[in-house]
């Protein structure tokens, strides 16, 4: 967490490099999802991945929160940095960071409470994970303050306040907790993705020794990004890893489309309607009307009178996500209450003007497709792409593939993120 280049508040531009297609030639985004995203019926995970694989993906990659964050009146830059340092929780800056902050002089973070208000939408189990991490940030900060290593540092109480005013040299102590804690709570972080996730996704055996992915390290043989030195948000990297709607469980779906119904007074089957405007100006009118984010609830349970939730709840959403089967992933997988965050995300990447499918494929060493049958064995999905993009694959776009690729349901996943 000591890299230089990392800067808390700072925006950081996404990195691009690659020829971008016409958006006129292209075909209508709602035609898009209808043809190839949308799912007529739901179905469990080929391989009975649980819902808290989607879950964890949520709070790590997906484009609502660690990795991604875009700044709606610059779209091209990222607002989140490129590591793994818990934004959800925290926020981007000092002002964000203040929301959630206890500053009392422990370093503490306010009782089960994170910044991002886009987790209130997404399945319980992203929110009641940012709420663990916020205790983890607790209790490190709390052992910090108790052994007291260089006891430099004073234990807080009440005769500390002058006049009702925290003293400088309480907030002073309050930083410095906090910035130690966080870095130690950053970077274990940093190694649940890389022993729970990263192992998951490669293929590797979840037990036996680590992996030894250092995923801070500076890229230095690939004479492609020699544009883009140490860490940089690609877009290609937040289309890829932004979709995981159709890994939600049924469950999840439901309760989406019934907190949606609530927050926009719609009915719950009518959410497919709503348009992407509509949809971007309802998530700006929800983080308005309730600012304080350390009264936040979360699904049906209720804050104590300590303001914090009770353990017995967490750990019943926890085991209820670990008990159901996460949704089937490729093509048609996509339940059409998430259509208005699909046609952004696919408008957002003409506007960025990324690079098709096979063009990414040829950046990374990979064979090109040659034919829409060979990009999906399913002839009907074939098809309807052809009809879209015209005979030639090379026009597929690249976000549309996150999506409907048939080798997707392949994911191997060990025992512990199966259900059953």
């Amino acid at each position: 967490m000591a890299d230089k280049k990392l800067e808390p508040g700072k925006q950081y531009p996404f990195g691009r490099r690659s020829e971008g297609q016409d958006p006129w030639k292209l075909p209508r985004a709602a035609d898009v999802f209808d043809k190839l995203l949308k799912k007529s019926r739901h179905e469990d995970h080929a391989n009975n991945i649980n819902s808290l694989v989607a879950a964890l993906a949520c709070v790590i990659s997906r484009g609502q929160l660690s990795l991604h964050r875009v700044d709606e009146n610059r779209l091209e830059y990222n607002q989140t940095s490129p590591f793994l340092d818990l934004s959800p929780l925290y926020g981007t800056n000092k002002s964000e960071s203040d929301t959630v902050r206890a500053k009392d002089g422990t370093g503490m973070l306010s009782p089960d409470c994170y910044y991002d208000i886009r987790a209130t939408f997404l399945p319980p189990a992203v929110s009641a994970l940012l709420i663990l991490w916020n205790r983890n940030h607790n209790y490190i900060a709390r052992h910090l303050l108790l052994n007291n290593e260089r006891k430099e540092w004073k234990e807080p109480s009440d005769p500390n306040l002058e006049n009702g005013i925290t003293p400088p040299w309480l907030l002073a102590q309050d930083d410095q907790i906090f910035e130690i804690a966080r870095a130690i709570n950053c970077v274990q972080f940093m190694n649940v993705v890389v022993e729970d996730f990263l192992k998951i996704l490669c293929g590797l055996s979840h037990t036996g020794p680590g992996s030894n992915l250092n995923i801070l390290a500076v890229v230095k043989d690939l004479a492609q990004v020699a544009k883009g030195k140490g860490h940089t948000s690609t877009v290609e990297f937040s289309l890829l890893h932004s979709e995981w709607s159709s890994l939600f469980s049924q469950k999840d779906v439901q309760a989406f489309k019934e907190k949606m119904a609530v927050f926009s007074g719609n009915r719950p089957e009518n959410i497919s309607d709503m348009m992407p405007r509509e949809f971007n100006e309802l998530l700006h009118q929800t983080t308005s009307k309730n600012p304080n984010r350390r009264q936040w609830n979360l699904a049906d349970i209720r804050r104590g009178s300590n303001s914090r939730f009770k353990d017995q709840d967490l750990a019943h959403i926890l085991y209820e996500a670990t008990e159901r089967a996460a949704g089937a992933v490729g093509a048609r997988c996509i339940d059409s209450c998430f259509r208005s965050k699909e046609l952004i995300m696919l408008e957002r990447a003409r506007k960025w003007k990324v690079g098709s499918l096979n063009q990414f494929r040829k950046f990374l060493g990979l064979k090109p497709l040659k034919s829409f049958e060979e990009w999906n064995s399913n002839p009907d999905v074939a098809s309807a792409a052809k009809s879209l993009y015209g005979d030639s694959i090379d026009a597929l776009e690249l976000y549309v593939r996150c999506g409907t690729s048939s080798c997707a349901q392949l994911l191997i996943v060990p025992l512990a993120w199966s259900t059953g």
